[in-house]
């Protein structure tokens, strides 16, 4: 029997950009399921009804979507108590310490700036999963 698969979820409105992740975590060796959203609002609908063992390990949050920033969905996820702990990673094309700030201080547990070469980016990803 196959060990337990783990989710993530990427909310990103760069196509390009998921297809990297989606290659990074897909691969069949690191058992990650990957699912994404392309706003803010798209991501907390998929979060808000699932029960605790349906979330994510992780979402990977982009700063700025089409509808919302990131500190203002963490903002919103934070409110809903099924999904106040729900871990949530901040990835943005901004390296200003503001934009870095507003994110740690609205409940996000890392913020990192993207691109990256892709090794340090699989690394990065794969450190805030919980073991297989």
């Amino acid at each position: 029997m196959s060990a337990a698969r783990r989710r993530v979820l990427v909310v990103d409105d760069n196509p390009g950009y998921l297809d990297v992740i989606r290659t990074i975590l897909g691969d069949a060796d690191h058992g990650i399921d990957v699912e994404v959203a392309e706003t803010g609002t798209a991501a907390i609908g998929l979060l808000r009804d699932r029960p605790p063992d349906a979330l994510p390990a992780v979402v990977f949050l982009d700063f700025h979507l089409p509808d919302l920033t990131a500190p203002e969905v963490l903002r919103r996820l934070r409110a809903l108590p099924t999904l106040h702990d729900v871990r949530v990673v901040v990835m943005s094309q901004s390296e200003w310490d503001a934009d870095r700030r507003a994110a740690l201080d609205a409940g996000a547990q890392d913020f990192f700036a993207k691109p990256s070469r892709a090794q340090a980016l699989r690394d990065l990803l794969l450190s805030h999963l919980p073991p297989a």
